[in-house]
Formats: C-alpha cells, structure tokens, sequence
C-alpha cells in the first residue's frame, strides 16, 4: 500500500509539473497572440491614418490642378491680349510711316506751291 501511495504521489507530480509546464507554455503562446493583435491594431492604426492622408492629398491635387485648368486659361486669354496689341503697334507703325509720307508728300507739295 505504501508503494501504491508513493507512485500514485510521483505520479501526481509528474501530472501537475506536466500541468505547470502546459500553463507555462499557454502563457507564452497567449503572450505572443498578444503581441500580434497589438501590432495588427497598431498597423491598422496607421493604414486609416495613412489612408486618411491619401484622401487629403488627394484633393489638394484635384484642387491643384482646377488652378492650373484656370491659369491656362487665362494664359491663353493673355497670348490673345498680346497678340492683339502686337498686331495694333504694327499697325500704328504703318499709320505712322504712312502719315510721314503723307507730311513729306504735302511738303513738297506745299513747296511746289509757294
């Protein structure tokens, strides 16, 4: 009987040591599903502030480009403008090499007379 005792003690240490060390490994197992979950939140933090980001960048694009849509516009406006004055400055040359000639040919002509 004392023998049977004895092993039935032994044989509960093994159990609970082998229970122990179960727990142990539990521990460290739930410790690193811990971590993961941790880290998991903290990228999906990140994603959704990134994301948020993109958005923003986004439509400081879109509005970046609509200025650019109305500079171009007004850029062309502009070429038309300058165009348009060159094109009269040409004209004001002529009208005024053609009034010189004029004056000159009056001169003469008003010589002639006199």
């Amino acid at each position: 009987m004392r023998k049977s005792a004895e092993e039935e003690r032994d044989s509960v240490g093994r159990d609970w040591r082998k229970a122990m060390d179960d727990l142990e490994s539990l521990k460290a197992i739930n410790k690193d599903k811990t971590l993961q979950v941790e880290k998991a939140q903290h990228w999906e933090e990140l994603a959704v502030k990134t994301q948020a980001v993109a958005r923003k960048h986004l439509k400081d694009i879109k509005e970046l480009k609509r200025q650019l849509n109305e500079v171009e516009v007004e850029l062309g406006k502009t070429k038309k403008t300058v165009k348009a004055t060159q094109n009269l400055r040409l004209e004001l040359d002529s009208s005024k090499v053609e009034a010189k000639a004029l004056r000159t040919k009056l001169v003469k002509e008003e010589a002639k007379t006199e």
